[in-house]
């Protein structure tokens, strides 16, 4: 991770001072500046050469001293390859940024003023050395913070008609994973067992699962050691977790 600044004052760095997952984020303290800046946070290439899909989530906290204006954004750019042109795929600005209404004080966000976002990573930027930024354009007088930052295929995948854990074991596991989940209505489900490129490698053919708790064994053995994600789908959305294999 690399950050830039146009003042040496504030700039992306981590801090313990709060946090959505414990025990750190990063932030921009502009908490006592009057500075128009931009601070930008880089994270590291990645190669997604051979990804099917992508997506970047993050969470984040910002508040200022007084309304915010337009002028300050919080920006996510990708780009193909170091030699590539940045492309805007997220702005947030002004009352839109804000997670909290202005502070009398420093701002500390609690756990209910995070506010996560996602974006999908277009195929066009499925290259060797995908870049990703984020662009904070702070009016001063604010803080902003980010944390939880995840680019991989379940970033942000929203919970399907399920009412309970979904739950995978053994973990890690060899030969076959068991696959434990309850359903609050009748459903058909797609499950899908997908590597960390995005690419699927297990599916099973539509089945409709009544409503309760239903346990099923998944086979391994035509998988390599690795991090994989075991993914159910419905119409109403995905539920994802992952497990290791050995």
């Amino acid at each position: 991770w690399i950050q830039k600044s146009l003042d040496t004052d504030n700039q992306w760095e981590i801090t313990e001072v709060a946090s959505h997952s414990p025990s750190h984020s990063v932030w921009v303290d502009n908490w006592n500046s009057q500075l128009m800046t931009v601070d930008e946070l880089y994270g590291p290439a990645l190669d997604l050469s051979d990804a099917s899909q992508m997506r970047l989530a993050f969470k984040y906290a910002f508040a200022s001293q007084e309304e915010t204006t337009g002028a300050t954004k919080l920006q996510v750019q990708v780009r193909q390859d170091c030699f590539s042109s940045w492309s805007t795929r997220l702005t947030l600005s002004g009352s839109n940024l804000e997670t909290t209404a202005p502070q009398s004080a420093p701002f500390v966000p609690t756990p209910d003023q995070w506010i996560q976002e996602s974006i999908n990573i277009p195929s066009t930027y499925f290259e060797e050395e995908f870049g990703f930024r984020f662009v904070f354009t702070s009016a001063g007088n604010n803080r902003i913070f980010l944390d939880d930052i995840n680019v991989d295929v379940t970033a942000s995948i929203n919970e399907a008609d399920v009412n309970s854990s979904l739950n995978v074991y053994p973990n890690p596991a060899s030969e076959t994973v068991n696959v434990e989940f309850g359903l609050q209505q009748a459903a058909e489900i797609d499950i899908s067992v997908i590597d960390v490129l995005g690419r699927n490698r297990y599916a099973s053919l539509t089945n409709l699962y009544t409503k309760g708790d239903h346990r099923l064994q998944i086979p391994l053995t035509e998988l390599e050691p690795g991090v994989f994600f075991l993914q159910l789908e419905t119409e109403s959305g995905s539920l994802t977790e992952r497990f290791i294999v050995y």
